[in-house]
């Protein structure tokens, strides 16, 4: 299928998911729906809905959807994307064995946690995060992270230049080629700077790479949105996914339809966060207390950092990781420390801080260990079960794993836990390996749990 046509068969899946109306009419009427739009003689009608249905719903239908048409066209354009995130994320990815197994250990507890995530194949998470701007200027009704307004920008200033670079080519020596696929933003709108450009070169000619960009705005300025995608390149909109634009509102995402034309944004995702659409709010932020009809927030993080956010306005480093929203984290994240800089000097030394305080490989033996509060621990006379959402891990049961079970749940550290009782050091590693097990699965964690404030 050629690009002209996909465009079209895709712009019907933005306007079905987006649009309650057409959504309707193209359940009631495929064919006027499409005509509507005015690609009445470019798509087949039930063809279209029944794939946009089997994409969206993985609703099969009467016939075999992988002998559809736009089904094999949709499917063709993921390997592109996929290939190019489990490069980033692979082991040659990460600047060492250390950090690799940490983000893997923060992957594998999120998907445990939330079955939601663990069915999206695109969900990922990265050790570094960046802001160019404090606060934002959007607003946005169902922000998960509830991000304060816009303050101020961290403008391209020479003196801003050489702190920006000598900040990110420390972190590309430390981090490795994952840094070229990490967000330069969080909870901040990228446009928001006029100078974002400017620093996403210096970050290209850095890191090889151009993170991919989410804006809110993209009607705001569409020459500028369009400058950026022909700066981005076919590649980096096709295979890398570079460019996305949030829909705020059934009003904007029609400016948007009528600005760019399908064609323009046949490689640019559509996330559809306008109240109407068929996508889903994380229960945090002011999305826990915004529902439209029967749309309710899920239970799952939006947050993909599981490191550090560097905020250039604040010069600030963060360490944080993605939790599931609750009274502890109603932004959906945990915040381990904060730390300012003045200087690359003072930033690196933040990074080795950090990396020795909080980046764990494996299950920690001086640290106090609890299990995590999202986990259901059932006890039974030969077995510890340990039960996430929708999935499972059991250790034996036996004088030794009790007294450690026990001791976590006392939050005392490995160490201490071993040094109660006699046991020799092949049994003492055999027991590590059981709960490290546990702990790269997310079922164990190190240090203190949070509790809620009332």
């Amino acid at each position: 299928m050629d690009n002209p046509q996909y465009a079209k068969f895709k712009r019907c899946q933005e306007w079905y998911c987006i649009d309650p109306d057409f959504r309707a009419r193209m359940e009631d009427d495929p064919r006027q729906a499409l005509a509507s739009l005015g690609f009445g003689e470019a798509l087949d009608a039930v063809p279209v809905r029944r794939a946009i249905r089997w994409i969206l719903f993985r609703e099969r239908g009467e016939d075999d959807p992988l002998k559809n048409p736009y089904v094999l066209a949709a499917q063709q354009r993921e390997p592109l994307l996929l290939v190019h995130l489990q490069r980033c994320h692979s082991r040659e990815g990460y600047g060492s064995e250390k950090l690799f197994a940490y983000e893997l250990a923060a992957q594998a507890r999120c998907r445990m946690e939330s079955r939601l995530v663990r069915q999206n194949q695109f969900i990922y998470y990265y050790p570094f995060a960046m802001e160019l701007s404090k606060g934002c200027s959007v607003q946005c009704s169902f922000c998960g992270f509830a991000a304060e307004p816009h303050q101020g920008d961290f403008r391209y200033t020479p003196e801003n230049r050489d702190l920006f670079r000598g900040v990110i080519q420390r972190a590309f020596g430390y981090f490795g080629p994952i840094l070229g696929c990490c967000p330069p933003y969080f909870a901040t709108e990228p446009f928001d700077n006029p100078d974002y450009e400017k620093f996403m070169a210096d970050f290209r000619q850095i890191t090889g790479l151009l993170p991919q960009t989410t804006t809110a705005v993209a009607n705001r300025d569409p020459q500028r949105l369009r400058d950026w995608m022909a700066a981005v390149g076919p590649q980096g909109l096709e295979e890398h996914a570079a460019v996305r634009i949030s829909i705020r509102s059934l009003g904007q995402f029609k400016k948007i339809a009528a600005l760019f034309t399908p064609e323009e944004l046949v490689n640019v995702e559509l996330v559809a966060n306008n109240p109407e659409s068929l996508h889903r709010y994380s229960d945090s932020g002011r999305a826990a207390h915004h529902q439209v009809g029967s749309r309710a927030a899920s239970r799952y993080s939006i947050c993909c950092l599981s490191g550090m956010k560097v905020n250039f306005v604040e010069r600030s480093v963060t360490f944080l990781e993605p939790e599931l929203p609750d009274e502890r984290y109603p932004l959906g994240y945990s915040v381990k420390e904060v730390r300012h800089f003045k200087t690359v000097e003072e930033f690196s030394k933040i990074l080795e801080d950090f990396d020795r305080l909080y980046v764990h490989a494996r299950l920690p033996r001086e640290l106090p260990l609890y299990f995590n509060q999202n986990v259901t621990i059932r006890d039974s006379e030969d077995v510890y079960l340990f039960l996430g959402d929708g999935c499972g891990y059991r250790i034996g049961k036996n004088p030794f794993t009790r007294k450690i079970v026990e001791g976590i749940l006392e939050n005392r550290s490995f160490s201490e836990i071993i040094s109660r009782f006699s046991v020799t050091s092949e049994d003492s590693q055999r027991l590590y390996a059981a709960f490290q097990e546990l702990f790269a699965r997310g079922y164990l964690r190190a240090g203190k749990p949070i509790t809620p404030q009332h």
